[in-house]
């Protein structure tokens, strides 16, 4: 039994697991037990995970099933402890698993990826988004693996990204080869968006109660990824790739109300994780944009690096976030902070460069119970 971490996403670091936009398989279980909440969170380093709850059995442990191509390879107990859990009341928060894949899998071919709990009548996880994601090591065996999440239930249908241009609030200005969306635009609040691709095989996903306005989304690369999670708000706001196979994700119930989300150079990533707040004129980037370099060895000495932002950060106005960072869950960031290495989850920082001037705390949008 594989046990599960502190936090929903693997660590960047070891394999490549990329899954692409996917098509529901007959071979998927569909959910059947009402009380079984649960999510497939990604996938990375050769491994799985996500959560599971029984809300009739709040105590309970669940056991989960990982199937590969159909085949059950692997299993793991929902129990480890994750705050965002806690936090939003699902259960004691001790409902995380974290599955390890075996390594004859990594074997450079597409396979499809899905969790069932085990005895639950052979309910499936749903994913949190189409594709879990990636790391990036090219040391790492599962460095040319592809996993495809199988079946995932009422997944909205793929279509070429020009179709966007159909509807009244999107403006498609270039979109690439062989390019598509996922999602249901005419059900979407879609307004002054600008959409501009010079690139191959990029990917959109747009989930359900997405808002997007006055928003542009630039990419210049091929096989990059932009998801943007249920219920988000992006207001006033660019969504920029420079580079080939970048990624921006944005999380679920995440508001962005003005700033830049920025992925420069070649296989890098940010991601915004779920129910943040990044306040306006925020600046999130992998690269400073310029090579400094070492006089005496001729080397570039300010590398690119992934920047990842846990569930329920709190950017305030004006923060920049640079490349590399990691901001843990619950943080709160300062106004005009410049933040250049990694984060505490529930702390406070602020200044330039941005420290901890407090930890122990969390936020929430309301004042006193009041919205």
């Amino acid at each position: 039994m594989a046990r599960a971490s502190e936090h929903p996403h693997p660590p960047a670091g070891t394999g490549r697991i990329i899954a692409p936009m996917a098509s529901p398989s007959t071979r998927t279980p569909s959910t059947r037990n009402s009380s079984v909440e649960g999510r497939l969170e990604a996938a990375g380093n050769g491994t799985v995970v996500g959560w599971a709850y029984d809300a009739a059995a709040p105590g309970r442990r669940l056991e989960v099933e990982v199937l590969v191509d159909g085949d059950l390879v692997t299993t793991a107990t929902a129990d480890g402890f994750h705050r965002g859990l806690s936090a939003r009341k699902i259960g004691d928060g001790h409902h995380m698993f974290r599955a390890v894949l075996p390594t004859a899998l990594a074997d450079g071919r597409e396979h499809e990826l899905a969790v069932r709990v085990a005895g639950a009548g052979g309910s499936a996880l749903r994913a949190v988004r189409p594709f879990p994601g990636f790391t990036i090591n090219d040391a790492s065996p599962f460095r040319t693996t592809t996993f495809v999440v199988a079946g995932v239930p009422s997944a909205p249908p793929e279509q070429p990204l020009r179709a966007l241009a159909e509807h009244p609030g999107v403006t498609v200005a270039s979109a690439g080869v062989r390019s598509t969306v996922r999602g249901d635009p005419q059900g979407l609040k879609l307004h002054r968006l600008l959409i501009d691709v010079a690139g191959d095989d990029f990917a959109l996903c747009l989930d359900a109660g997405l808002v997007l306005d006055r928003c542009k989304i630039i990419v210049r690369g091929d096989g990059c990824r932009i998801v943007l999670g249920a219920d988000a708000c992006v207001r006033n706001s660019i969504l920029r790739i420079e580079g080939d196979r970048g990624r921006i994700v944005v999380g679920e119930q995440t508001t962005m109300e003005g700033g830049t989300l920025l992925v420069h150079e070649h296989d890098l990533a940010v991601d915004v994780g779920r129910d943040c707040m990044l306040s306006r004129e925020v600046f999130v980037r992998t690269s400073d944009s310029h090579a400094i370099v070492d006089t005496s060895t001729g080397e570039r000495v300010n590398p690119p690096a992934p920047v990842r932002l846990g569930d329920h950060v709190w950017l305030g106005a004006g923060a920049q976030v640079g490349k590399g960072v990691t901001i843990g869950d619950g943080a709160i960031v300062g106004q005009h902070a410049v933040v250049t290495a990694d984060v505490p989850s529930e702390t406070i920082i602020a200044g330039n460069p941005a420290r901890v001037v407090r930890s122990g705390v969390t936020w929430r949008r309301e004042l006193d119970g009041r919205t």
